[in-house]
């Protein structure tokens, strides 16, 4: 059974930040059951920033290794969908280390780069 989006009086549960909202705080999604998307708009807004709420606020030192590449940013999706598009390979890119502090982040991606990793030079 679905949910109409028109049906406002209608609630959905976000399961991101695990609330009760009316419909008209979620985006439409016809493919799922309630006729919305799993998280609400602000969660979602939230999510599409950082690239996922776990990384929110984080520095990430990301690692490319068919290109031998160390990277930091704050967002890992753009910045790989970045590489991605300049032509670089981006299938096997993960995130070596997660940290609120810039300095610490900045200092790994320099060690690294010293050793002969590739990635940004100031």
């Amino acid at each position: 059974m679905k949910v109409h989006y028109q049906n406002l009086n209608s609630r959905a549960h976000c399961s991101k930040c695990k609330k009760k909202k009316a419909l008209s705080d979620f985006h439409k999604d016809k493919s799922r059951p309630s006729g919305v998307q799993r998280y609400c708009k602000d969660c979602k807004k939230k999510v599409d920033v950082h690239g996922s709420t776990e990384h929110a606020g984080k520095f990430l030192l990301y690692y490319l290794p068919k290109e031998r590449y160390i990277g930091m940013t704050k967002n890992f999706k753009k910045r790989v969908q970045k590489h991605a598009e300049n032509g670089k390979d981006v299938k096997y890119a993960f995130i070596i280390l997660k940290t609120k502090r810039m300095k610490l982040a900045h200092l790994a991606e320099t060690l690294f780069h010293m050793m002969g990793f590739k990635g940004f030079r100031y």
